[in-house]
This record gives structure tokens, C-alpha cells and sequence, in this order.
């Protein structure tokens, strides 16, 4: 209990910390922005390159990916039936049934939690659920809002994301045994030092902008239930094909299977009410800030 509370206490604490640095207007929206900008496109992108070129995926977790795109397909599926069937708000709701706020939250609770060697797990989960997002999620998210784009624009979506090139950047390092040669002698551990040196603090900096982007203000308690109500049961219906998955494919790493549970508990894409219309933002905001609540 004692080590639980010791990884705990600490998260909520920073959370609220972030929370009254917005209330006593100690950072201007502009600063915690800058902030986001530094964590998501600098600092999270080298740890993650940092992770996958300093190691090797075993052939036998190849597949752990296409596990995790299938499971985000499968609840959002769920989304558009539950939205269909029990009318929940606006048509934008249905997507709170699936996609995961793995950047922003994910990756700093998860190292904060196991260690930021344990990285690679969920991050390794995050190629197929990243895949899914700038594939699927946020190509139907776009058009039901009437943002329509093509082809070439997931493309250039793709090949325009630091967390993307880091990601596959590092598995091409990783895999081909580059790293190796990379991160030998004086030069490599120098490198290792800096790249470990600068993402250190995300953990710390991402609980302190969620803590400041915590907006209640806008709540509406019948919506709210009934939309973390649906996402609540397409989480446990996609947890039950991630077990089926890991169970099929033979996959018995702990902190993939940790992993997979722990994704499935994160709250959807921040980036969600961006897309909804003007009166359904604030109500959507307060709904995923209550469902960030409660992963924490």
C-alpha cells in the first residue's frame, strides 16, 4: 500500500499543482502551450527514439501492434452502434468510445509508474493505436465535422509527426543493429546521457499541463454519465479482445500485457472537442477532464 501510495500521491499532487498555476495565473495560456509544444514535440519524440534504437522488437511481439489497431477499430465500431442505439449527444460523442490520450497522458503515468524502461511497451501498443488514429479516428473525426481531407493528407499527417519519425526512425535503428554501432565508445554514451538528460522531465511538465487544462466548468452531469458510460463499456468489451489477442498470439510479456490494460484506461484524444461544434465544446471538454480524473 505504502509503494502505491509513494507513485500515487506524487502524480495528483502535480496535477492539482498545475491545476492553481492556472487559477492563480502564474503561466499564461501562451506559456503552457510553449510547455506542450517542448514535451510533445521535443522531449517525448527522443525518449521514444531514444527507446527503439537502443533495443530490438522480438519477432514474436510483431503482431502486438496489429492487436492494438484492431482493438481501436473494433470500439469504435462500438461508438457509432451505442450512439445510434441510445442517441448520446451530438454524432461527434461517438468517438469518445475509442482512441487513447497516449502522447499527452500514456507514456509520462506509465514510466512514472514502471520505470521509463518500460517505455517500450506501451509504446510498442502505441504504433497500432497511432496508426489507427491518423488513419482511421482522425480522417471520420474530420469528415463528420465537415473538415474533409484526402489521401495525401493522413500521408503527410504521418510524415509530418515527430512522434511518428522518432518512432519508426528508432525501430529501423533498433532493428538493424545501428544502435550498437551508434552508442558505442565515448560518443555513444554521451549521446544516451543527452537524450536522457532532456526527456527527464516530461513526466513532471505533462502532469503539471493536464492539471492546468482540468476545465469543469462546462459539465453536464446526464451527458457526462452517459458518455463515460459508453466509452466504459467499449473499454471492457476492447479489453477483453486484448486479452484474446495476447492470449492467441502467445504473448506473455508482463509489461506488454500491463501495458495493455493500462492503455485502456486513458481517456480519449484531447484533441476531440476541437472538432465538435461551438455549443458541444465546453460539455465535451468537462467529459473528458472527468474521465482524466478518473484514470488518475
Amino acid at each position: 500500500m505504502q509503494e502505491v501510495l509513494s507513485i500515487i500521491v506524487p502524480i495528483i499532487i502535480t496535477i492539482i499543482l498545475g491545476y492553481f498555476i492556472k487559477k492563480i495565473g502564474l503561466i499564461s495560456r501562451e506559456g503552457i502551450d510553449g510547455i506542450n509544444k517542448l514535451a510533445i514535440n521535443i522531449m517525448l519524440p527522443l525518449l521514444l527514439f531514444k527507446t527503439f534504437s537502443t533495443n530490438s522488437i522480438p519477432s514474436n511481439l510483431i503482431v502486438v501492434p496489429i492487436i492494438s489497431f484492431v482493438v481501436c477499430c473494433v470500439m469504435l465500431g462500438l461508438g457509432y452502434f451505442m450512439h445510434s442505439k441510445f442517441n448520446i449527444g451530438d454524432k461527434i460523442s461517438l468517438f469518445f468510445a475509442s482512441g487513447f490520450e497516449v502522447g499527452m497522458l500514456g507514456y509520462a503515468l506509465f514510466s512514472l509508474i514502471h520505470g521509463s524502461e518500460a517505455i517500450s511497451s506501451i509504446a510498442l501498443l502505441d504504433i497500432g493505436h497511432v496508426l489507427f488514429i491518423y488513419v482511421i479516428y482522425i480522417t471520420l473525426v474530420k469528415r463528420q465535422s465537415g473538415h474533409v481531407g484526402g489521401f495525401m493528407d493522413i500521408i503527410k499527417s504521418i510524415f509530418t509527426s515527430s512522434l511518428c519519425l522518432s518512432v519508426f526512425l528508432g525501430i529501423i535503428i533498433g532493428a538493424t543493429g545501428l544502435g550498437k554501432i551508434i552508442y558505442s565508445g565515448t560518443f555513444g554514451s554521451i549521446l544516451i546521457n543527452t537524450l536522457e538528460s532532456i526527456s527527464q522531465p516530461l513526466g513532471i511538465l505533462i502532469l503539471l499541463i493536464i492539471g492546468y487544462e482540468i476545465d469543469l466548468s462546462g459539465i453536464d452531469l446526464k451527458y457526462t454519465s452517459k458518455i463515460i458510460g459508453m466509452r466504459l463499456i467499449s473499454c471492457l468489451i476492447g479489453f477483453g479482445l486484448m486479452y484474446l489477442g495476447f492470449t492467441i498470439f502467445n504473448i506473455q510479456d508482463r509489461l506488454i500485457r500491463l501495458a495493455g490494460v493500462f492503455i485502456l484506461l486513458l481517456p480519449p484524444p484531447y484533441i476531440l472537442p476541437i472538432f465538435a461544434k461551438e455549443e458541444n465544446r465546453a460539455e465535451l471538454s468537462a467529459a473528458i477532464s472527468v474521465d482524466t480524473l478518473l484514470t488518475i
